[in-house]
């Protein structure tokens, strides 16, 4: 079965190369190529990536939890070469997770490889993260979020 022959919403949009699907709403798991939810949620079929969202909706309210995320996947992608290479092998494939077509951390994901995709050097994407650093709601963000979202933008500001 392929991920086109089911009905359910898809992020970006169905034809795109990468995609987000909620994992709750597909009948085959095998159309996932990686996941990004929670290890303990973890279907037998697949495996926990480091792509998960460490910071809990229940715990943070959905809008805070996911602009948490922001801060720490940039910071992370900037700073972590391992993680970077690992968002890079996430290029072409199918993500699912449990909350798209909610605001999710794996629209975030998906915009940057978007970005990577169409970008004609480094510079480019970086100037397109710190622009997504600095469009965060600071309101929304805790201390440890603040510090990844300052850190990111002194390091892109080093490089670039």
């Amino acid at each position: 079965m392929q991920l086109s022959d089911m009905e359910v919403e898809v992020y970006p949009r169905e034809d795109a190369q990468t995609r987000l699907v909620n994992i709750k709403y597909i009948e085959d798991y095998t159309v996932v190529d990686t996941y990004i939810g929670k290890a303990e949620n973890c279907p037998e079929e697949l495996y926990p990536t480091k792509l998960r969202n460490p910071y809990s909706i229940a715990e943070h309210g959905r809008d805070s939890a996911i602009e948490q995320f922001a801060a720490y996947f940039y910071h992370r992608y900037i700073t972590d070469e391992e993680f970077r290479e690992t968002v890079h092998k996430c290029q072409g494939n199918v993500l699912g997770g449990w909350n798209y077509p909610s605001k999710c951390h794996g629209e975030i994901i998906i915009d940057l490889l978007l970005q990577i995709d169409s970008s004609s050097n480094g510079t480019e994407v970086l100037a397109y993260i710190n622009e997504e650093l600095a469009k965060l709601d600071v309101q929304l963000l805790d201390i440890e979020g603040l510090k990844y979202q300052e850190e990111a933008m002194e390091r892109i500001e080093e490089i670039i």
